[in-house]
């Protein structure tokens, strides 16, 4: 099978191959992955030696997608723009930049289309969440044979993600800063069952044209998450509640000096309802989460945090 990954370059793409080449080199006899990766820059390129093929490429270049899909089986799509002050950038990359891969897929026959979005996606979370929403739709209207997997807080992937940052203020500062009032619900994911999830969408014969939630087990307030991990940490820090107009303020003096410290629509983002079901994934993808503790512990106990 030879699959092409897009946002090979994050966190999850690269675990992601990491485990596909773990899982050819274990069980070769029953599945052989060709991997082929699409990279924007060639300084990104850290993938030499690893036995994947090369594409040097971007989301709005129709020759790079086709040059990357040729004779391609199975397409993972996980480049995306997370986080920016140009609105417009979110649907230019994650609306357009996916339209036009499906267009290049559709032509060269790809198999299955893998799209990795959001449970933010929808109409009230902001520029980035109507962008993958739209992106969604187009999956949708697609010919291919598509499965969309919506991700929950993914936790255990770097320094750019929530639970990291958090984590770091727990370790670091006396006060904890929360926004609002701190009732918000999220479903942190360990990085790992999503690789997990993400295989099996792609091991998986029988799943056609279908969407799946991975998330964790549970759902907390961020209220919780906070006193979930000052318990495992053992320690005691105050709580400082932030004023949503105050954020949204913050937010508009960062873009106004053209700085991505609080980008405008993380906060809609962040306060939107999302659906937390698993229940699809754990019955056609064997999806087993893993709770957020166990989780935290376990990253604490490799060294990470």
């Amino acid at each position: 099978m030879k699959i092409l990954i897009t946002g090979a370059t994050g966190i999850i793409g690269r675990k992601l191959i990491e485990r596909l080449k773990q899982t050819e080199n274990r069980f070769s006899e029953k599945i052989k992955y060709q991997l082929k990766i699409l990279i924007h820059q060639i300084k990104n390129n850290n993938f030499k030696g690893k036995g994947v093929e090369i594409i040097i490429g971007d989301l709005l270049n129709l020759d790079s997608l086709n040059q990357a899909t040729l004779n391609v089986d199975t397409v993972v799509h996980l480049a995306g723009l997370t986080h920016s002050n140009r609105q417009n950038l979110y649907y230019q990359i994650n609306t357009i930049g996916t339209e036009n891969l499906l267009k290049v897929c559709q032509q060269n026959k790809v198999k299955k289309f893998i799209y990795i979005s959001s449970r933010a996606a929808s109409n009230n979370g902001g520029a980035y969440a109507r962008s993958k929403l739209l992106a969604e739709r187009k999956v949708e209207q697609s010919s291919l044979n598509w499965v969309i997997l919506q991700l929950a807080e993914v936790y255990g992937a770097g320094d750019k993600e929530a639970i990291y940052r958090l984590v770091n203020l727990i370790k670091k500062s006396c006060l904890i800063p929360i926004i609002g009032d701190g009732r918000y619900l999220l479903s942190p994911v360990f990085v790992d069952d999503v690789i997990f999830g993400i295989i099996k969408a792609i091991e998986k014969d029988n799943i056609f044209r279908k969407r799946y939630i991975l998330a964790g087990p549970e759902e907390f307030s961020y209220n919780e998450i906070v006193s979930l991990l000052l318990k495992i940490f053992k320690v005691n820090k105050f709580k400082i509640y932030l004023p949503l107009f105050l954020i949204k303020f913050l937010a508009l003096f960062f873009y106004i000096i053209k700085r991505d410290i609080i980008v405008r629509d993380q906060i809609p983002r962040l306060l939107c309802k999302k659906s937390a079901d698993i229940d699809s994934a754990k019955k056609d993808l064997n999806y087993n989460p893993r709770k957020f503790e166990i989780g935290i512990r376990k990253i604490l106990n490799s060294g990470g945090y």
